[in-house]
């Protein structure tokens, strides 16, 4: 009876290791197909500790050519909980060594929708991709969440008005109430 017990669990295990997999496999594609799609040699990747971290310092940073508005959150508090979400949206882009932008998401309870839950673009000005980065960001959301077969992305909680025009820009609804104190902004992954 135990050894059925300990087949299960690792036929669960197997199972939790091929998804992570599977989820890994379409980030990457969505990584190829947006450099391929937009014609940039950057470097887009995941996010790992030493990615977040180098986020992070970007509150640091003092002085002039620098925006001024930054994150509120940790990145590293954030790499710390999204590492283990095998479905998670996750995206770093650099030119050479520099980190340019980094945001996480992940989709929705049902897989219909993919939030963006945290977006920021380095503070240092000019950035080498210019204003590219977003549009980076926004076109590998769109192609992962189109490999996940959701139907629509979701920017939660943009940072300000200013942003929120900026990302309307690329097609992103005016924010919208979402859960009480939150907005959003949405975009269709396929028009109509």
């Amino acid at each position: 009876m135990q050894s059925n017990q300990l087949k299960k669990e690792r036929l669960k295990f197997s199972s939790v290791i091929h998804m992570a997999r599977h989820y890994e496999e379409l980030r990457e594609i969505a990584y190829e197909l947006t450099k391929e799609t937009l014609g940039l040699s950057v470097q887009i990747n995941g996010i790992d500790l030493s990615t977040a971290k180098k986020a992070d310092e970007w509150k640091k940073l003092q002085g002039d050519g620098l925006r001024k508005t930054r994150s509120v959150w940790s990145w590293e508090q954030a790499y710390m909980k999204s590492k283990n979400l095998p479905d998670r949206f996750e995206i770093s882009v650099w030119s050479g060594s520099q980190l340019c932008a980094i945001t996480y998401g992940r989709p929705s309870q049902h897989r219909t929708k993919l939030k963006l839950m945290l977006v920021e673009s380095s503070p240092v000005k000019p950035s080498p991709l210019t204003t590219k980065a977003f549009e980076i960001i926004s076109t590998c959301a769109m192609i992962y969440a189109d490999l996940i077969d959701a139907d629509e992305i979701y920017i939660i909680n943009p940072i300000n008005d200013s942003v929120a025009s900026y990302y309307m820009q690329f097609g992103f609804s005016e924010p919208l109430p979402y859960l009480g104190k939150k907005t959003y902004m949405r975009k269709k992954v396929h028009a109509k």
